[in-house]
């Protein structure tokens, strides 16, 4: 078998999650909405293996599952892909390398937010992918976002043994915030210092637009980094948040290192 998911492995795995999750005779299945926020942190990107001519570089792929028929809209970088799903239906979208939708970048705002939305019920999931480094996660709907969190990641200097590759770089710590509103000013705890020198339990501010997105990359570990809203008289903006890796190990099974990708959840 090939050491990365292929994509019928893929299908099967959100199959069984939304089996999991759904019961077709609730009105609203947990999980499922109809307005989703996300973006993917940067994964490990390298040249394609020879002796994998069918591995990937790295890709931004959605599963999107319909609870009940839906028309539905993917949103990102003033593009717009439309579909319809009937009960039970499921489709597959590869962003094409060209949208550059993967965040590279960190401690700079950028336009790389994804938006989904639906006339029906329906549940959402990412998977970053690439060659022996891919991970996944389930995609929270708008109703169960808030405006403060607490980080989850993975600590970059946790590398498997017989590593060669440069533990500082590859391996980030990384969060990743997309804003849903305009004009909304979001404060950032870092746990350790940041690769753009920002000092750790240290507090910053950036004001992202609606669909932008910051991410943040330290060499130690950002797991309790807070990010939270800062909210003017009326205000109830929210923020959709992910923590993880860029190429971490999380076994110390040896040097076969991989992406870590999750949404972080309110306490």
């Amino acid at each position: 078998m090939k050491p990365y998911l292929n994509h019928e492995l893929k299908l099967l795995w959100f199959g069984i999650i939304a089996l999991c999750n759904v019961s077709m005779t609730f009105a609203q299945v947990q999980g499922s909405g109809k307005e989703f926020w996300l973006g993917y942190m940067d994964n490990y990107r390298i040249s394609p293996n020879p002796e994998f001519p069918d591995g990937l570089i790295d890709q931004a792929v959605l599963e999107i599952v319909a609870v009940e028929n839906a028309n539905v809209k993917i949103l990102f970088k003033g593009q717009e892909v439309g579909f319809n799903l009937t009960e039970g239906q499921n489709f597959t979208y590869f962003f094409p390398e060209s949208s550059e939708i993967i965040t590279r970048e960190d401690g700079e705002v950028t336009d790389n937010g994804v938006q989904v939305l639906s006339d029906g019920n329906i549940m959402v999931y990412a998977y970053n992918q690439r060659e022996r480094s891919t991970d996944a996660t389930s995609i929270l709907p708008l109703e169960e976002l808030v405006d403060e969190y607490w980080v989850m990641d993975h600590n970059a200097n946790r590398m498997g043994p017989g590593a060669t590759f440069d533990g500082v770089t590859e391996a980030a710590s990384s969060l990743l915030i997309v804003a849903l509103e305009d004009d909304t000013t979001v404060e950032i705890t870092p746990r350790s210092r940041t690769f753009d020198d920002r000092p750790g339990l240290t507090p910053f501010t950036v004001v992202l637009q609606s669909g932008q997105s910051y991410q943040v990359k330290a060499r130690e570990q950002l797991t309790s980094s807070k990010v939270r809203v800062i909210q003017q008289e009326g205000e109830c903006k929210k923020v959709a948040v992910f923590g993880g890796n860029r190429w971490g190990n999380n076994s110390g099974s040896g040097p076969d290192n991989s992406h870590m990708f999750v949404q972080v959840i309110s306490d």
